[in-house]
């Protein structure tokens, strides 16, 4: 039997955006963040590198990625938009979030490694 997290995401999940669209039209009227990131993303260390992955289908409008790169102009920020997927990428597309997520592990390990013994 599957338990009722599990078959909510799964469903929201595999109906093509009908649970993240219902979702987001369901809390339009009670607003979002009270304190956004995007006002505050300047004060994050700028030797920090950023990577924002979202799906090409979330209800998450993954402009605020681009508006990061701005505020952020010459810091390391990579913006993925992996398609097909919605607001649950590792569910959705497993095998590339995952190779992504490889990914980012390795330059960020390749950097901190740079001439110095671990």
């Amino acid at each position: 039997m599957v338990n009722g997290p599990y078959l909510l995401l799964t469903l929201f999940s595999v109906i093509l955006c009908s649970g993240e669209t219902a979702f987001k039209n369901m809390t339009i009227p009670y607003g979002w963040a009270r304190h956004p990131m995007i006002y505050r993303i300047g004060s994050v260390d700028r030797n920090i590198p950023i990577t924002m992955i979202y799906g090409s289908r979330s209800w998450i409008d993954h402009s605020t990625g681009k508006e990061t790169q701005e505020r952020r102009s010459g810091c390391y920020v990579d913006v993925q938009v992996i398609a097909g997927a919605g607001h649950h990428v590792y569910v959705d597309k497993p095998q590339r979030f995952n190779e992504l997520v490889e990914q980012i592990c390795q330059n960020v390990d390749g950097d901190d490694n740079n001439g110095v013994d671990v």
